[in-house]
């Protein structure tokens, strides 16, 4: 099961990632045959260890909620060996990250690479 939401940017969801996951965490893991996949603009090693551990709720009160897998969509597209078009990557390298206090701009100012994907996106389909 994919888990993606606004933190990945605005473009997947207007949801916040963590209030319902674990609100729907529990009932998720009593099925044995659900891999959970984390999506959210991970990136790096510091921000997806906490989440592979399940140590990211601890601040939320609740107990550990570990993520089986996680997707690096915007990190991997942007690999030499990606056949991703050269100015879509160099768009994607120049955009600025957003600190995960930000990820609420992402809907309505230019706040990172999530608004840049998803106003071009809209930009190209209008």
């Amino acid at each position: 099961m994919q888990w993606t939401g606004g933190r990945a940017g605005g473009h997947h969801s207007f949801e916040d990632f963590h209030q319902p996951i674990i609100a729907t965490y529990s009932s998720i893991r009593r099925h044995d045959n659900i891999v959970l996949v984390a999506g959210s603009g991970f990136g790096g090693s510091d921000d997806t260890w906490p989440y592979l551990t399940g140590d990211w709720s601890k601040e939320f009160g609740v107990e550990p909620m570990p993520f089986d897998g996680f997707l690096f969509a915007s990190r991997v597209m942007v690999a030499k060996e990606v056949h991703t078009s050269p100015s879509v990557k160099d768009l994607m390298v120049a955009a600025a990250g957003v600190d995960d206090s930000q990820w609420e701009g992402t809907y309505v100012k230019d706040t990172g690479w999530g608004y840049h994907c998803a106003l071009r996106a809209q930009r190209a389909y209008s």
